[in-house]
């Protein structure tokens, strides 16, 4: 099962990238995504494949560049991506990067509103079209970055996001199927960000990963188990560090993390989780991907995880 990365360029090079990988180590090289119009912040990505009415392998996501708060999306198949579209119907937009995650029958987005609107909104796209947007949690999901978006199995979706302004605490909420739960601050608030978490399903069980609290560039992960987090751990003993959030996927049977270096370090680099903990970060093709912000990871197979 191979997995697919993508990332904005560096710096003001607004232009997405993405490159394909078997085992996470070795990657193709770096190609611009045709037919998208660029990025301010970093894409979000989402396996498809067998989602109803939702063509293509994996979807991407994205903000427009500078002032344009609209989101678009894209899909890709083995004749590359087709051109990009809005998403949703009316007058809908964010700030900061979106987020994908799927349901078997619908591809699901979730962001933050413009500017000064800190809440977190949502839409489906299934075989009847885009559904309309609404305020998630009664517009009780708030947040002052983009949220994060992941599936389990049949219907059920875990959301994950930054608290509003300066309160780093890290919320998520659970779908059953038919509507989200209450929000919960993880862990009894002790997970903290600058930026958005991510969120992967790997071998049933779910992870999550996040830069820490304010200067704080490590890495942390952690699992959920009957809705409850486990503690925090420190991945790769400290020595992981970004100035964004990370990404998770799966490819083959093995976990994956990616992350932009620390700083301005622009490097992209990446670990395996070997089921203990985290291997030996690698800067990515030796430093050869870069981005200004946080990449995305989507398995290209959703049956096998």
């Amino acid at each position: 099962m191979s997995i697919l990365l993508a990332w904005k360029g560096k710096g003001e090079d607004a232009r997405l990238f993405f490159s394909r990988s078997d085992d996470g180590k070795r990657w193709q090289p770096q190609r611009v995504v045709e037919r998208a119009g660029g990025a301010s912040h970093g894409p979000a990505l989402a396996t498809v494949q067998g989602v109803d009415g939702v063509r293509g392998n994996v979807a991407m996501a994205w903000k427009g560049i500078g002032d344009d708060t609209q989101i678009w999306w894209s899909s890709w198949t083995e004749q590359g991506w087709s051109g990009q579209q809005p998403v949703g119907v009316g007058d809908l937009g964010t700030s900061h990067g979106p987020a994908l995650g799927t349901r078997p029958d619908a591809l699901v987005v979730a962001w933050k509103g413009i500017g000064d609107d800190v809440a977190i909104y949502g839409n489906t796209l299934d075989r009847n079209g885009w559904s309309a947007q609404e305020a998630l949690g009664g517009g009780g999901f708030s947040t002052s970055h983009g949220p994060a978006l992941a599936g389990f199995p049949a219907r059920q979706m875990v959301i994950a996001w930054k608290g509003v302004g300066n309160d780093p605490r890290i919320f998520t909420a659970f779908h059953d199927g038919r509507r989200w739960s209450g929000k919960a601050a993880a862990a009894d608030g002790n997970f903290g960000t600058t930026d958005r978490p991510a969120l992967a399903l790997f071998k049933g069980r779910m992870y999550m990963a996040w830069k820490g609290k304010s200067d704080d560039p490590r890495l942390f992960w952690s699992t959920v188990h009957s809705g409850i987090w486990n503690p925090q751990n420190l991945a790769g003993d400290g020595q992981f560090g970004s100035s964004h959030g990370p990404a998770l996927g799966v490819v083959g049977d093995q976990l994956i993390m990616v992350w932009k270096g620390k700083l301005d370090d622009p490097r992209l680099f990446a670990s395996i989780f070997d089921g203990v903990g985290w291997r030996e970060q690698h800067a990515i093709e030796g430093g050869a991907f870069g981005s200004s912000h946080g990449p995305a990871v989507a398995s290209f197979d959703v049956f096998n995880l």
